[in-house]
């Protein structure tokens, strides 16, 4: 299942959404956001019952924003996002700028 982060520099997870359409809208909606911090990524999460059952068990657990992210799936894509709220495809680790 893909599934799209949006992070900010200190990589703390602000959106999760299903769709990038989904995505643009919740950076539109959210206008405290500094978007030229924003970072969007799309994971491919494994949706096994083993994965199912430990995402469950994270969401009855205290939130954690800096969870990281690797022990949940493999990541396919990034991008930064413009001033103006648009998504520039950047390569694996590269920095928001």
């Amino acid at each position: 299942m893909n599934v799209y982060f949006t992070t900010n520099f200190n990589e703390a997870i602000l959106d999760v959404s299903g769709t990038r359409q989904e995505v643009q809208a919740a950076i539109q909606k959210n206008t405290g956001w500094d978007r030229e911090d924003l970072r969007v990524e799309l994971w491919d999460v494994p949706t096994d019952k083993a994965a199912i059952l430990d995402l469950i068990e994270m969401a009855a657990r205290p939130a954690d924003p800096y969870h990281p992210r690797e022990n949940h799936g493999k990541l396919l894509a990034a991008w930064n996002v413009t001033k103006r709220g648009g998504l520039k495809e950047v390569k694996d680790n590269e920095e928001p700028q």
